[in-house]
């Protein structure tokens, strides 16, 4: 579980580029080599579009594997954090 604190969501929505409801929302800072956003609270990276999940829907559910269950893109751009994607 992400604690998130305002300044971290204050600092995490300065990053994005948001668009149209419909448009990608463009991840604006640090990647990783495949192209998804990452961000930092409390000096741990998270994926920027788990983040924009979290913000939008809460936590994400727990899973047997290393990172919970997958968000994925329906838009299939990994620097997207529109939460409709």
């Amino acid at each position: 579980m992400v604690e998130l604190t305002d300044k971290n969501i204050k600092n995490f929505w300065k990053k994005v580029d948001k668009k149209g409801e419909d448009e990608c929302w463009e991840w604006m800072a640090g990647k990783n080599n495949k192209g998804y956003g990452l961000f930092r609270v409390n000096n741990k990276k998270y994926g920027s579009h788990r983040i924009s999940w979290i913000l939008t829907n809460g936590d994400i559910p727990e899973h047997n594997s290393y990172h919970g269950i997958c968000v994925c893109h329906k838009c299939d751009n990994p620097g997207c954090v529109n939460p409709n994607h």
